[in-house]
């Protein structure tokens, strides 16, 4: 057994049918992701959980996949550290990108996390703030399914899912309809340089892309100054204010906002499209919601759960410590795997099932802790507003072909999801 297999077999929970595999546990490198994997990862999380829920990646990199020890370390900032100066510009260079990030909540430690995060807290989770967004995205997704309803077979990533999320962020920041085309291009370019195999051209077109979207941020914040709108009539609005008062900079600002935009998209499209992927595999389950609407909260959490849009979040170990029986020395990268945790069998009952009524559902899609998801309550309801639209509208869809997969280890998701309307 190689030197970097580690931790310890877990044999008790016999709730799932398919057998786990010791050789594909063994072998998974999370920098060096397979295309079998990048393609269906439930697999490997399945061995790893069983065989090694503590994996060592041949970088010394560790990747955690119980829900027990994901949790545990989300629940440890000071032990496990959100910085990833290290690794971002081992990645990235010096450049903007690397900045970029480092300057971004996500990647930041306490005291400067609890700062960052109470501005945006402030500016972005109030439910008044999303009820204001609700009867505005019912108008886009309808506007939307009118021009998918006389077609009989269409694309539910290119044609639907993707479409919403820029009308989701443009409202929440106030950027005007005609200017939102370039926001899902931006965010998946920006985001890309995230993932583990990320290469040379993808790190070059995550920086014209980072230049193009900072660009065009100083240019909607300098409007909105010189419109001397209410400062607290919107999500921009209150960040602005906060830059007056002197609540954070004008790069945090910047750095911030971008964040706060292409996480948003990436998170909203690649839920919807999940969803419907789930739906049409398990029908009994389609046929649960549309008899019973009132489920889709529920159901919501439940495809959060089921096929998580972020797979992975990182952390740093800031000092020797050990995890699962297994010893971490500092400075170790720590890979947290949300989409296992999310199917741990000793946490969910039959996880590889789709359950729209499964209570109780603790699931880590947004993570949790100081780090939880800013903008996962919008992000509900905008899964829930889609959902719903399309399902009354076409209630009988299914797949046409199978599916392209994004083929990204971090953000999971459908390049292409055709469907038709029988």
């Amino acid at each position: 057994m190689s030197d970097r297999f580690h931790g310890p077999e877990r044999r008790g929970n016999q709730r799932r049918p398919r057998l786990a595999s010791r050789a594909l546990a063994e072998a998974f490198d999370i920098n060096r992701p397979t295309s079998a994997f990048l393609n269906d990862p439930y697999a490997t999380y399945f061995a790893l959980q069983t065989f090694a829920p503590i994996h060592r990646s041949p970088d010394g990199s560790v990747v955690v996949t119980c829900h027990a020890d994901v949790r545990a370390v989300c629940m440890q900032p000071e032990l496990y550290s959100s910085r990833r100066d290290v690794w971002l510009r081992a990645r990235l260079g010096d450049g903007p990108l690397a900045t970029h990030y480092a300057s971004a909540v996500m990647f930041c430690d306490p005291p400067a996390h609890a700062r960052l995060r109470a501005v945006l807290d402030r500016a972005c989770l109030n439910e008044a703030l999303i009820r204001a967004l609700r009867p505005g995205l019912e108008v886009a997704v309808e506007r939307v399914l009118d021009d998918l309803a006389g077609r009989g077979a269409f694309d539910a990533m290119a044609d639907f899912a993707v479409h919403l999320p820029a009308q989701v962020i443009g409202t929440l920041l106030a950027i005007p309809t005609e200017e939102r085309a370039l926001l899902r291009n931006w965010s998946v370019d920006i985001l890309a340089v995230l993932e583990p195999d990320g290469d040379a051209m993808t790190i070059s077109r995550g920086e014209a892309a980072l230049r193009d979207c900072s660009a065009f941020l100083r240019e909607l914040f300098a409007r909105r100054r010189a419109a001397g709108a209410p400062a607290r009539d919107d999500v921009v609005g209150r960040l602005l204010e906060d830059v007056a008062s002197g609540g954070w900079s004008e790069y945090e600002l910047l750095q911030n906002t971008m964040l706060l935009m292409n996480a948003g998209q990436e998170t909203i499209a690649n839920t919807i499209g999940n969803a419907l992927h789930a739906l049409a595999r398990f029908p009994g389950e389609r046929d649960r919601l549309l008899e019973e609407p009132d489920l889709i909260e529920s159901a919501v959490e439940e495809f959060l759960r089921y096929d998580s849009a972020i797979q992975f979040e990182g952390r740093t170990a800031t000092a020797a410590t050990s995890l699962g029986g297994v010893a971490i020395p500092a400075g170790t990268a720590v890979y947290l795997c949300l989409g296992a945790a999310n199917h741990d069998a000793d946490v969910f009952e039959q996880p590889d099932k789709l359950d729209i009524t499964r209570d109780p559902n603790p699931h880590l899609a947004f993570a949790t802790g100081i780090h939880r998801c800013i903008g996962g309550p919008i992000a509900r309801m905008a899964v829930s507003v889609a959902l719903s639209a399309f399902l009354l509208r076409f209630p009988r869809y299914e797949l046409a072909h199978p599916p392209v997969p994004g083929r990204r280890a971090r953000y999971r998701g459908f390049l292409s999801l055709p469907v038709r309307l029988p």
